[in-house]
């Protein structure tokens, strides 16, 4: 069976003989897709001590803003993992297009936080 991300399982995409996965770590996720939200501005508080509306360049960085906009989930990833019946998924799921991260950057930072090994589920877009 092909890995998820390996360049066997994109053939099997394209040749139509995989479908999409449904299910990745988000160690997995963050190896092998960009982060859409690359790029985002946040107010930043620089070496002056000022806040400036700068945008966010770095994995790790975006990965760790995720994790403390929003406390909530975190607190909640950390404690109970992804909630497989419930909220974590069903109106605003993690989405997958192309190499890209498009949606559910929170749940993916702080599952590749609290619980990089698990699974959580996805939905790939062509």
């Amino acid at each position: 069976m092909p890995e998820f991300g390996s360049i066997n399982y994109a053939r099997r995409l394209i040749n139509g003989t995989q479908p999409p996965a449904m299910f990745a770590t988000a160690r997995e996720i963050v190896a092998t897709h960009a982060l859409g939200d690359i790029g985002m501005h946040v107010y930043k508080q620089g070496e002056d001590g000022e806040y400036d509306y700068n945008p966010i360049l770095d994995n790790d960085e975006l990965l760790e803003h995720k994790v403390n906009n929003d406390p909530d989930l975190a607190e909640n990833i950390r404690d109970y993992g992804f909630d497989w019946g419930q909220e974590h998924f069903k109106e605003d799921p993690v989405r997958l297009r192309d190499e890209t991260l498009t949606n559910g950057h929170h749940r993916v930072a702080s599952m590749l936080k609290y619980r990089p090994d698990e699974f959580l589920r996805i939905y790939t877009e062509r």
